[in-house]
C-alpha cells in the first residue's frame, strides 16, 4: 500500500508531463511498458524518458516516498496482546502433508506437500508462489529438523551444519494452489502471504506423522528418538491391556537430537522401506485449516483433490 502510494505520487507527473508533449489532456493517457500513450490513439506515444525529462524540467517530483497506517483492527486477544495490530487482512489457507514413517529407525520422509491459500489478488503469481512454498518449506523445517541447542547459555548449533534446515532434494512431490478471491483490504484485493505459510505447514506434517503412528505429535521438530517412544508406548499400552504386540527390538539408548541428525544415516529423508524389508507405517493428507472462514471449504476440497489423485506407495 505504500508503495502504491508512492507509484501514484510519480504517475501524476508522468502523466502531467506527457500531456503537455502529446497536447493531450491527462485523462486520455494511459502507461504501459516503456511508453505514455493516448487511449484514444494508441499509436500517440512519448517514451518514459521523455516523460521524465520533461516532469524534470517543469520541477514535477520523479522520486517519491510513500507511506500507510494501518487501521484499528479487533482481533482475539487484543486485552492481552495490546489494541493495535500490526496487520490489515486475515490470509486463509490449507495445507496438505503424506509422510512416510519407518517403524524401525523412526526416520521420516515427506512424500508429498500441498499448499494453498487465498492471497485475495495475486499480483506477481511468481512472486506469490515462491513466497508460499519458502513459508512453508521453513515451516517443515520447523516440525522435521530445525532445533536451537543450547549449553551454557549459549546456542550450541550456529552453523548450518549442525542446524539443518530442508533442502530441496528433502521435500518430495509439491504443489501450490494460488486462490483469489479480490476480497482483500490491499491493493487490487491483495492479501498478504509472507508469514501464513509457515504458521501451517508445521500443524500438516506433525498431524501427518500422528496419523502415521497412531499418537499425538506434541513436540516439534519431531525427532526418530521421540517417534519410537510413541510407538514404543503403544505397544506397552496394547499389552498391558490384554492385546498383542508383534515382535518388538528396542531401540537404542537416545541421542541428542543434535548427534541424532549429525548422523549422515538419520538425516531425513528416511528409507522408503523398513528394516530387513518391513513395510512402513504411511500417512496420507491430515489437513490445518487457519480459520473457519467459509472458503476454506472450497480450499480443503481442492487440496483433498490433489491428494487423492497420487496412489499410496
Amino acid at each position: 500500500s505504500a508503495l502504491l502510494d508512492a507509484a501514484g505520487t510519480i504517475r501524476r507527473s508522468l502523466v502531467d508531463a506527457a500531456s503537455d508533449l502529446l497536447e493531450a489532456p491527462q485523462d486520455d493517457l494511459t502507461l504501459g511498458e516503456d511508453s505514455v500513450r493516448m487511449a484514444s490513439a494508441p499509436e500517440k506515444r512519448v517514451s518514459i524518458a521523455e516523460a521524465v525529462s520533461r516532469a524534470q524540467a517543469k520541477g514535477l517530483p520523479i522520486a517519491a516516498t510513500g507511506a500507510y497506517k494501518t487501521a484499528n483492527l479487533n482481533y482475539e486477544g487484543a486485552d492481552r496482546f495490546g489494541g493495535f495490530a500490526g496487520w490489515t487482512d486475515y490470509t486463509w489457507g490449507v495445507h496438505a502433508a503424506e509422510v512416510l514413517v519407518d517403524e524401525a529407525t523412526g526416520e521420516i520422509e515427506l512424500l508429498k506437500f500441498v499448499a494453498s491459500h487465498d492471497v485475495g489478488a495475486a499480483i506477481n503469481p511468481t512472486s506469490v508462489e515462491g513466497q508460499i512454498e519458502g513459508g512453508a518449506v521453513m515451516g517443515i523445517g520447523y516440525a522435521l529438523t530445525e532445533e536451537v541447542v543450547m549449553e551454557d547459555g549459549r546456542m550450541a548449533n550456529p552453523v548450518l551444519h549442525d542446524y539443518l534446515i530442508p533442502t530441496s532434494l528433502d521435500l518430495g512431490a509439491w504443489e501450490t494452489i494460488v486462490t483469489e478471491s479480490g476480497e482483500g483490504t490491499g491493493p487490487h484485493g491483495a492479501r498478504g502471504i509472507g508469514e501464513p505459510p509457515c504458521n501451517a505447514s508445521p500443524g500438516a506434517v506433525t498431524n501427518a506423522v500422528s496419523d502415521a503412528i497412531g499418537a499425538r505429535i506434541t513436540d516439534i521438530p519431531i525427532t526418530p528418538e521421540q517417534v519410537l517412544e510413541k510407538l514404543r508406548s503403544n505397544r506397552e499400552m496394547h499389552i498391558s491391556i490384554g492385546g498383542t504386540s508383534p515382535a518388538y527390538a528396542p531401540p537404542p539408548p537416545p541421542k541428542s537430537p543434535l548427534e541424532n541428525f549429525l548422523r549422515p544415516s538419520h538425516r531425513w529423508p528416511c528409507l522408503r522401506r523398513g528394516r530387513n524389508g518391513g513395510p512402513p507405517f504411511v500417512a496420507r493428507g491430515t489437513f490445518t485449516l487457519l480459520a473457519g472462514w467459509p472458503p476454506c471449504a472450497s480450499l480443503e476440497g481442492r487440496v483433498r483433490e490433489s491428494t487423492d489423485s497420487r496412489p499410496a506407495p
